[in-house]
């Protein structure tokens, strides 16, 4: 906690006659913990905490503590768009600052002008980890149009030493070179974010976990064999641009192959939230009988509409907004998607599930390569990709 909250100080955003709601998130999450509980330990605000989430109450909530600050995590962000009733008076709430992690750039922009909310600070970090990222932008940038910040965690500066190491999503391994050192990756491609342990910063410092194996397997040692330094494994996919602008790719083990090309889950995702009639959507890969190009896409999603016209029309955006590869060949048709205490997708089960549809209790779709539309997944269905009959 000591160190949560150092890192909150250094925010320097709030004062004791400041209002800041957590949302719901437990403290032992570094974005409530952090983020919310470091931040009134320093500057004497309030901080208000709720047991139970409630995006359709938020609103009430932010009115009735008269809410200066917000922490969040960027599916809240969704739910409360998707969930909170709206007013023409959204706007001019008295939240003013905002602070928090995931908020995905398809909601970014809609966010912050619904609520008015004059500066939101999107953080890279983790509980246990050794370095982060700030990216603040302005209500101010976005009247002026768009900014290069939104949907990105922050900028490098080049003397921290941060590194993206490329990552061979088949091996599930880094790539090495012929001496086996580390490869960085190219501009604007996602490698692993690595991050080097410095002696001058004890904020660089890696203090493990209880289980020493797993403290061993987070640390990379002299990993590209030019610098000597000791190197925290992130576990996360990102990349940088030639500004150093950075951005969130996916998860070391979410990214999947097929057809010859490395399908990023969350990329996926943003895509299919894009449609109107989505409102969550989680994205796998998942093994298919008979098949072995990779993993095929599969998107559980909660779906307003049903009907065949809501198919052909969600298809046509994944269309004109995904590469060929990249659209997902499954949709799991979910009432809800199932989350973790931190409100991250339980992705481990719907891989655990892939395609037995005798464990699966969602209707199922599936891209056709026959009539080249979604249409209704079933056993027979299973049979005929099983037996080589269809092809994807």
């Amino acid at each position: 906690m000591k160190m949560w909250s150092f890192g909150s100080y250094y925010l320097q955003k709030l004062s004791e006659h400041d209002v800041l709601y957590s949302c719901g998130m437990p403290l032992y999450h570094a974005s409530a913990g952090g983020m919310g509980t470091g931040m009134m330990m320093h500057t004497g605000c309030c901080q208000v905490l709720r047991q139970k989430f409630s995006a359709s109450r938020w609103m009430e909530d932010v009115k009735r503590y008269n809410v200066t600050a917000i922490q969040y995590i960027g599916e809240l962000c969704r739910y409360i768009l998707n969930r909170c009733p709206v007013s023409p008076n959204d706007a001019d709430c008295s939240i003013k600052f905002a602070v928090g992690s995931g908020l995905r750039p398809d909601i970014w922009v809609e966010f912050q002008r619904r609520f008015g909310i004059n500066e939101l600070m999107e953080c890279y970090g983790a509980t246990e980890g050794t370095g982060s990222l700030f990216n603040t932008v302005f209500l101010s940038n976005l009247e002026m149009g768009d900014h290069p910040g939104v949907g990105c965690v922050g900028q490098i500066d080049p003397s921290r030493g941060f590194r993206f190491a490329r990552y061979d999503v088949i091996k599930d391994d880094f790539f090495r070179d012929e001496n086996d050192f580390l490869v960085d990756s190219d501009v604007g491609s996602p490698g692993e974010l690595l991050i080097p342990m410095l002696e001058d910063n004890p904020t660089s410092k890696f203090y493990g976990y209880t289980d020493d194996e797993a403290s061993i397997q987070k640390l990379l040692y002299d990993p590209f064999g030019d610098d000597g330094l000791i190197y925290f494994r992130t576990g996360d996919l990102l990349s940088a641009d030639e500004y150093n602008w950075v951005r969130f790719i996916d998860r070391v083990g979410d990214t999947f192959r097929w057809k010859g090309h490395n399908i990023s889950t969350t990329e996926v995702a943003v895509e299919l939230l894009k449609f109107q009639g989505v409102r969550e959507a989680c994205v796998i890969g998942v093994e298919v009988p008979g098949d072995n190009d990779g993993r095929a896409g599969m998107a559980a999603i909660i779906l307003g509409n049903t009907s065949p016209a809501v198919f052909r029309d969600l298809l046509n955006h994944l269309r004109m907004t995904l590469p060929v590869a990249a659209i997902p060949i499954f949709l799991r048709i979910s009432c809800n998607l199932s989350v973790t205490g931190t409100f991250k997708y339980r992705k481990q089960e719907l891989r655990k599930q892939g395609l037995d549809l005798k464990g699966i209790k969602d209707q199922v779709y599936w891209l056709d390569p026959r009539v080249k539309q979604y249409m209704p997944f079933d056993e027979e269905h299973y049979r005929l990709l099983m037996t080589n009959k269809v092809r994807l």
